[in-house]
């Protein structure tokens, strides 16, 4: 038994029972008589085809003339004809009614609009239908897929690239299921059916929003790049119902104790790169992946200052190194300081997975407990600092937040933030 066919989807969502397109996009089948026809535009193929519906199932319009006049009732008469009754209504007035096939009337319809729009504008009071011929033929709209492809000549970094390969992998295999391949095809409420099986998952709330706000970047970036603008817009406001689930609470800070962090650094004495980062870590407030972002060009270790962007924000940060930070890194200075500091063995700038890799080994020989985490070094020294009562708007611009100050001063006075590594130094050391 064969499987009964899908319904045509239409590039604006709406379905339409009896219809199917031919492999040639310009070609459409009836269904039930197997008719085909030929019409390259979607919408005046699915006009044809409603109209054929309109007549196969005999439905009529009721045309409704009204008649003045003194001798309004004889005229009337003698223009009626077999088809046409005249009505008299309760305040008197008489009207010639006929009812007539309703696919001839929206067929004569279709023919003043094409020949005569500016007589169909004033008789329907829509000034709008005149302008029907200047407005611009629809091109085809974007694939999903290409979008995803377009991404890839973006600026961004290569594992940025690929996890926003991956979200939109996710996105364009759910919409696929749904027969929607296109950007004009999307709706708001697919991509919040979407958003809703995401959520069921088992992802964290600030995941599924870097997912959720990946999509949408990928959209505006294929929008910027001038891919169907229209359609890149409609694609973002469909999107626009993706939202993270909030957080039920604020991530309470978890400073690293000072006598785990003591364990971390005397096992990577052996570890210079290792032992560099972690100090690095906790002088500058800094994640993980904000210290292995660092190059030679921010640091001057001269004067014992650094000036950086944080690269989440993109805002200026500023630092004064200790003295015991400088020594690490000058021990893992080679000849030519430039570009990253912190290098893999192949020479490349030290990954993430491959820093995390090296601290959960060190724990391990430090005997320091897992949930200790490299994340609690940012915490421990933000606490130290803003603990030890030193200006507020120190501890933010050691640790990359917005203060107000304007970026070129924060640059031409590192030194602002003396107090706050000093703190931090006075709480893991003295």
């Amino acid at each position: 038994m064969a499987r009964p066919r899908k319904p045509y989807r239409t590039s604006w969502g709406e379905f339409i029972n009896g219809l199917r397109q031919h492999g040639s996009a310009k070609r459409w089948i009836i269904c039930e008589t197997g008719e085909t026809f030929t019409e390259p535009d979607e919408r005046r193929a699915i006009a044809h085809f409603k109209r054929w519906q309109s007549k196969q199932a005999g439905h009529l319009a009721t045309l409704t003339t009204p008649v003045k006049g003194k001798h309004a009732r004889q005229q009337a008469r003698q223009g009626l004809d077999d088809d046409a009754d005249l009505v008299r209504h309760w305040d008197g007035s008489t009207s010639l009614v006929r009812d007539v096939p309703e696919a001839e009337l929206w067929l004569w319809m279709r023919q003043q609009l094409l020949t005569r729009p500016e007589h169909a504008a004033t008789m329907t009071g829509i000034p709008e239908v005149a302008r029907l011929a200047d407005l611009p033929q629809r091109g085809p709209s974007p694939k999903l897929v290409d979008v995803g492809t377009l991404y890839e000549k973006s600026d961004a970094g290569k594992d940025h690239k690929r996890a926003m390969a991956k979200w939109w992998r996710s996105f364009t295999d759910f919409t696929h299921g749904h027969e929607v391949k296109t950007l004009r095809a999307l709706t708001p409420q697919l991509c919040a059916e979407y958003a809703d099986s995401i959520k069921a998952g088992k992802d964290s709330p600030k995941y599924i929003k870097h997912r959720f706000n990946g999509i949408k970047t990928m959209l505006n970036f294929a929008l910027k790049r001038g891919e169907n603008p229209d359609d890149c817009r409609h694609a973002i406001d469909c999107c626009k119902v993706m939202e993270a689930p909030k957080h039920k609470g604020r991530r309470k800070p978890q400073p690293i104790s000072r006598e785990d962090f003591h364990k971390l650094l005397a096992a990577s004495a052996d570890n210079p790169k290792l032992k560099a980062s972690i100090l690095a870590m906790l002088n500058l407030c800094m994640y993980p992946g904000e210290a292995l972002a660092l190059n030679w060009e921010d640091l001057d270790l001269t004067k014992g200052t650094v000036v950086t962007e944080r690269p989440k924000t993109d805002i200026v940060r500023i630092g004064v190194l200790w003295q015991r930070t400088i020594e690490a890194l000058e021990a893992i200075k080679p000849s030519s300081a430039k570009g990253a500091i912190f290098l893999s063995n192949w020479g490349n700038r030290w990954h993430i997975n491959s820093h995390n890799w090296n601290i959960r080994q060190l724990r391990s020989k430090a005997g320091v407990n897992d949930k200790v985490k490299t994340e609690h070094l940012r915490d421990g020294a933000y606490t130290a600092a803003i603990e030890s009562g030193c200006d507020l708007t120190q501890a933010k611009l050691l640790g990359g937040h917005a203060t107000g100050i304007s970026d070129h001063y924060a640059q031409r006075r590192p030194t602002m933030v003396a107090d706050a590594c000093k703190a931090i130094e006075k709480a893991y050391f003295d």
